[in-house]
């Protein structure tokens, strides 16, 4: 089977956009990158705690000593307090929601350099503005000789319709061919046969993340990306992609 059989195997609708709303969008925006840490540290084994009464506690905390990570945000707890006071509550809420987010991402991820939050950390919480649209999914094709091929798909399944049947195994070969005339030379990278396939491939399997991976006998399997992995490729710099539910927010 060619890579010309999959030309138009999906009909695709809308593009993924970042959905944010109004207050999520001015939350990203309304601290640094200190801030958003130290509002963070603040709600740390405290779930229970109301968003309103958040200032008051950043009051508290900064007439304390503090040690470790809260320190080296280098905050005052009291000009953060006003500086949330003085927003509407639908920010503010937003900020309180997107802290208790960060606190479920593994620590390794969180984390940046000189004990300061990463910047794809706090993206992904909602406490820092995306830079772009962040891709719905993502399909890498490793090829036998470990070159390999990332294709972002920037529609999410709803707006994935399934044309013609095939496959699992007959769209991981196609893309399999696909990668190897792309990186050969043969076909240009912006081809929309290879994006088309992609799509069919996560719409098809149900997942987010996927590797078509080629074994040295020419064999072809489709394996899942966990989260962490791709995490992993974001905080070292192998992967520059938003990616919704890695670096970028939950849709």
């Amino acid at each position: 089977m060619t890579i010309q059989h999959f030309e138009s195997c999906v009909r695709l609708g809308d593009r993924t956009c970042d959905r944010a709303n109004e207050a999520e969008r001015h939350a990203s925006n309304a601290l640094n990158r200190r801030e958003a840490g130290y509002v963070i540290l603040a709600l740390e084994h405290r779930p229970g705690l109301r968003q309103e009464a958040v200032p008051e506690l950043l009051r508290q905390l900064g007439r304390t000593s503090q040690r470790g990570l809260q320190s080296a945000q280098g905050v005052d707890g009291d000009r953060l307090a006003h500086k949330l006071e003085r927003l509407n509550d639908s920010v503010r809420s937003a900020i309180v929601a997107g802290a208790r987010r960060a606190l479920t991402l593994p620590p390794s991820f969180l984390l940046g350099s000189r004990e300061l939050f990463a910047r794809q950390a706090l993206q992904a919480a909602g406490l820092a503005p995306l830079s772009e649209d962040p891709a719905w999914g993502f399909v890498v094709v490793r090829l036998a000789n470990y070159s390999f091929l990332e294709l972002p798909v920037r529609h999410e399944p709803s707006q994935i319709e399934l044309v013609h049947d095939h496959t699992l195994a007959e769209i991981g070969h196609g893309l399999r061919d696909y990668a190897e005339a792309v990186l050969s030379g043969y076909r240009g990278k912006n081809d929309d046969i290879g994006y088309q396939m992609a799509c069919y491939l996560l719409k098809k399997s149900g997942q987010q993340y996927l590797r078509v991976e080629e074994d040295r006998d020419g064999g072809v399997a489709c394996e899942t990306i966990s989260r962490e992995a791709l995490r992993c490729d974001v905080s070292d710099g192998s992967l520059d992609l938003l990616l919704v539910g890695v670096n970028a927010p939950p849709i």
